[in-house]
């Protein structure tokens, strides 16, 4: 078995094509078609190797009639999500919405096409094989499940190169997790239980955590994307937290103590289950330290909310002034605020409205209050 990997020279040609078209695109000079044309060539050129022998019973006729049009459609799709958002939905319906935030967002909608199509189909690729375990010869819909995983890698990796290249944390993770379904699927055609179990622990909070990073990145415009944002963090944290803070660290464990002790010798070598090894576990790390981060962040919020809301009506109880006609009364004394917008929904809240019109404050409510957004900073509750 050997691999037919395109020349030098190919490559060459094929990557500037692909630069030249890039550029053109984002100068508005060319059209979708071609940056789809040309960029689905060159992965399938230089990204996506095709076996000269897929396996010795498998004839040209099965390789070119179900593996090749697997990547090619499954990418294409991929490709075809990453235009719309960019270059048609980002200039003729969010030309407003920062273009980072439009890229970011290509990403998280490809990432959705992926996550969870590739967890269901991971599982039903694991469950499927009777005979599946850490050594099992890979099946053919556990290559068909890994197959669809490089396709999105791939495209999402060309993605990042091109409009963020900044992001050198997410391309090496995208170079390091391609590194490891590529050996798995067509070095060692073994091991493709642990990969794709991996797969489904690392897909199955993709849809709800592309959800929450889109929310959170149109939080601060958008008032219904505050809410999801919020909504959607303390749930996603603790499956997050349960799924690679545990599960993941498990599973991973239990491989390496089965690789460790000979029995997928000549099967799984040395170095491909160990460099799998580092990768996981890395990727874990990184994982643990984020959602480490985000928890920190959260509790950190709730607890200021909180501290914030006490001391105001500390002020208000301090002076005998309802919340309300204090927080009314604060606004209505900027020399620049002519009116304030309130709802009132029963009669005595509207007298609390209108009591605040009549309140001056005095110097020490005005100085106890800054303090307060000295230390909490505004918006304030």
């Amino acid at each position: 078995m050997h691999l037919l990997l395109p020349t030098p020279e190919v490559l060459s040609l094929k990557l500037v094509q692909f630069s030249e078209v890039c550029s053109h695109l984002l100068d508005g000079a060319s059209s979708s078609h071609d940056y789809q044309k040309i960029l689905c060539s060159f992965v399938r050129e230089s990204g996506m190797i095709i076996l000269d022998n897929f396996e010795e019973s498998c004839s040209y006729t099965f390789r070119t009639k179900y593996f090749d049009p697997i990547l090619a459609w499954v990418h294409e799709i991929f490709v075809g999500i990453i235009l719309e958002e960019q270059f048609i939905s980002g200039k003729e319906k969010c030309s407003g919405i920062n273009p980072k935030i439009r890229t970011e967002f290509s990403s998280c909608l490809i990432s959705l096409f992926h996550g969870t199509p590739a967890a269901i189909l991971g599982a039903i690729a694991i469950f499927s094989d009777a005979n599946r375990g850490f050594a099992a010869s890979n099946t053919p819909f556990q290559k068909t499940d890994l197959d669809y995983s490089i396709a999105y890698f791939v495209t999402d990796l060309l993605h990042y190169v091109v409009f963020i290249p900044g992001d050198v944390l997410f391309i090496a993770h995208h170079l390091a997790t391609l590194f490891v379904i590529v050996t798995c699927r067509y070095v060692v055609s073994h091991g493709a239980f642990s990969v794709v179990v991996l797969l489904v622990l690392a897909e199955v909070t993709s849809a709800c955590q592309n959800t929450w990073t889109l929310a959170g990145a149109c939080r601060l415009e958008n008032r219904f994307a505050a809410r999801v944002y919020d909504a959607l963090s303390p749930p996603f944290y603790v499956v997050y937290t349960v799924v690679r803070g545990f599960v993941g660290p498990y599973f991973v464990f239990r491989m390496v103590l089965f690789y460790a002790s000979g029995l997928a010798s000549g099967l799984v070598p040395t170095w491909v289950w160990v460099s799998w090894a580092v990768v996981v576990f890395s990727a874990i790390g990184v994982s643990i330290l984020w959602v480490y981060s985000r928890w920190v962040e959260l509790i950190g919020e709730r607890t200021a909310t909180k501290l914030e809301q006490k001391e105001y009506l500390d002020v208000a109880k301090t002076y005998g002034l309802h919340p309300v006609s204090l927080a009314i009364a604060f606004v209505l004394r900027h020399p620049l605020v002519a009116s304030v917008v309130f709802g009132a929904t029963k009669s005595w809240q509207l007298q609390e409205v209108l009591n605040a019109c009549k309140i001056k404050l005095t110097s020490e409510v005005i100085e106890e209050i800054n303090k307060i957004h000295s230390r909490f900073p505004n918006p304030c509750p």
